[in-house]
């Protein structure tokens, strides 16, 4: 078995977030945001668990593979702000222990986050 390889560090975040599907310019919600909880972030990605993964007859993770209609949007809340980043599913699975929060979805961000907007995300 090879050692999982990351493209940079990841720190550990238990801040808040969430996940929505938008149109594919990312200009319009088509689905409600899914509130979640960070597990880990670095400037290029970050996990999230999730207490659910469908929403409006949508799944977040699979949605924008199968269909050109869709964009997933990661949603960060920073004091009195969000960012909002248009993301790639990377991975997605299921915690089978019945977790409170049993989605695991991993994602790269379409553009990297600054040094200052991560540390910003971590203390929020």
């Amino acid at each position: 078995m090879t050692k999982e390889q990351t493209r940079e560090n990841r720190f550990s975040c238990r801040g808040k977030a969430s996940l929505f599907l938008s149109d594919r310019k990312g200009q319009n919600a088509m689905t409600k945001r899914i509130h979640g909880q960070l597990f880990d972030i670095s400037c290029h990605g970050a996990s999230l668990a999730l207490a659910q993964i469908i929403t409006e007859r949508r799944h977040l993770a699979y949605a924008p593979m199968e269909s050109d209609q869709f964009n997933l949007a990661i949603v960060f809340y920073l004091d009195d702000e969000e960012l909002i980043l248009p993301v790639e599913t990377k991975w997605f699975n299921k915690k089978i222990n019945g977790e409170e929060l049993p989605f695991r979805l991993g994602m790269e961000f379409g553009r990297p986050l600054s040094p200052e907007q991560l540390t910003k995300i971590c203390t929020s």
